[in-house]
């Protein structure tokens, strides 16, 4: 990185920023003031929003006035600029100005209007980082109205306080039902570990720092998840072992994990729990099968299909059960859906897919259906012949009648294309105890194999 660049230190101090790395942050931004003091306006912006989150006071007092000069309304689509208006609240929030809270909290809001209506003309979504900034405005009124007249400094809550507590939860819902992203969610969470540090709340400030923890978990930022569960373990934030513990199984740390005790000595306690649970959801799927139409099973039938070589003795029975019945009940819809483990490499999977078919076979009352079971091993095994056959040399055709004759006298057949309309399960709005069999949940309209064309065309591949 060159040492002069200005535009590639701010990218650095974001960075820090987004990771939550605060006191790197000043730390740099207070190297580059004497390095760079050209530029000291733009690293007192970044010093600032480093500043209130971490609650250094005296440091944003240090920052504002270097930051603030010739500082443009327009330019709050910056979010630094965003954070100097916070910042200005803040500092009027200590000196009780309630006057001066209002007109800053107006301003902010009005330097948004613009950008917001213009990101809005694209997507919601380019609009969705002016309302996040929209949303936290909304918080510091919330605590504003809250705190009185008093300096937000010198003013502590008790979770006793009816109106703090409900002020808490609403917050708590608000920030559900924002984006699940760290650019979204980290100054709302920045915001309350700060109000929450006002009032000595630790294990508030430590649940905080532990969401912030799952957040970088999801965007793989790891190192910065670990440094957040450090914080919330030094705030004292319960259960804060148990995201330490899934924190290292998913950098595959296994032998901290195993050390992570305590996330295993609640559990422990739990193993008389797991047979009889075990046992109760087998006999959930018991009733299931009994109470349950067949075809609603061809909604998760896949699922079933996966795990008919599980080690679990029952769960294997009872899935071989179920897809059997599936079998037959609806068999041109799922032997398609067999067809892949039928032909398995895994010889378990091929041989349980075999016994599978052969039972559904024993049990079909129709003779159209035992021809289905007969028909298909067979369809499926000329496709895969047919897909890999290479053909004669310099031929630009494949001839069906003579290179695939068996295939040409099957025809034709009664099993239907795996077209998606014809697959699709469509369940009933009414009571399904009420459906007449499976015809009015599946496609009436299927189309069949009855012939195939004499020639098929080579498909071209252009290589190099």
């Amino acid at each position: 990185m060159e040492p002069d660049t200005v535009h590639r230190h701010c990218d650095v101090l974001n960075c820090s920023l987004n990771m939550c790395h605060l006191q790197a942050m000043i730390a740099h931004a207070d190297g580059l003031v004497c390095r760079i003091p050209q530029d000291k306006k733009t690293w007192c912006m970044q010093g600032v929003q480093a500043a209130w989150r971490l609650g250094r006071w005296d440091l944003m007092d240090e920052y504002l006035p270097e930051a603030d000069k010739s500082l443009v309304c327009s330019s709050s689509e910056n979010s630094a600029s965003f954070d100097i208006g916070l910042a200005k609240i803040f500092k009027a929030m200590m000196n009780t100005d309630q006057f001066m809270v209002a007109e800053k909290i107006a301003q902010s809001k009005q330097a948004m209007l613009v950008p917001l209506a213009a990101a809005g003309m694209d997507s919601y979504m380019c609009a969705y980082p002016y309302i996040v900034k929209l949303h936290m405005l909304c918080e510091l009124e919330d605590f504003n109205s809250l705190r009185g007249d008093e300096s937000f400094l010198d003013k502590t809550f008790s979770v006793d306080d009816p109106k703090f507590l409900k002020l808490t939860t609403d917050w708590d819902n608000r920030l559900r039902c924002t984006q699940s992203s760290m650019s979204a969610r980290e100054p709302l969470l920045a915001f309350q570990r700060m109000f929450y540090n006002l009032s000595h709340m630790n294990s508030q400030v430590g649940n905080c720092w532990l969401q912030y923890a799952k957040l970088c978990c999801l965007a793989g930022h790891y190192e910065a998840a670990h440094r957040a569960i450090l914080e919330a373990d030094a705030s004292g934030a319960p259960n804060v072992h148990m995201e330490k513990a899934k924190h290292l199984w998913n950098i595959r740390n296994f032998v901290s994990h195993v050390f992570s005790s305590h996330y295993f000595d609640p559990c422990r306690d739990l193993n008389h729990l797991i047979i009889p649970s075990h046992l109760q959801m087998l006999s959930i799927i018991h009733g299931s099968t009994r109470d349950l139409p067949t075809y609603q099973w061809l909604t998760v039938l896949s699922q079933l299909i996966s795990r008919i070589c599980h080690q679990n003795g029952e769960v294997v029975k009872t899935a071989r059960q179920i897809i059997t019945s599936v079998l037959q009940a609806c068999p041109q819809q799922a032997l398609w859906m067999m067809a892949a483990v039928s032909k398995s490499t895994v010889s378990a999977r091929k041989d349980a897919a075999t016994q599978i078919l052969n039972s559904a076979k024993k049990g079909c009352r129709k003779g159209g259906n035992v021809a289905l079971f007969n028909q298909f091993p067979s369809l499926i095994e000329h496709l895969i012949k047919l897909c890999f056959h290479p053909g004669q040399p310099k031929a630009k055709a494949i001839n069906i009648s003579t290179e695939f004759s068996s295939l040409k006298r099957m025809m034709p057949l009664g099993i239907i294309l795996p077209v998606q309309q014809s697959l699709t399960v469509t369940l009933p709005s009414y009571d399904s105890r009420d459906c007449q069999g499976s015809r009015s949940i599946l496609c009436t309209h299927l189309t069949r194999v009855l012939s195939v064309d004499d020639f098929f065309s080579h498909l071209r591949v252009k290589t190099g």
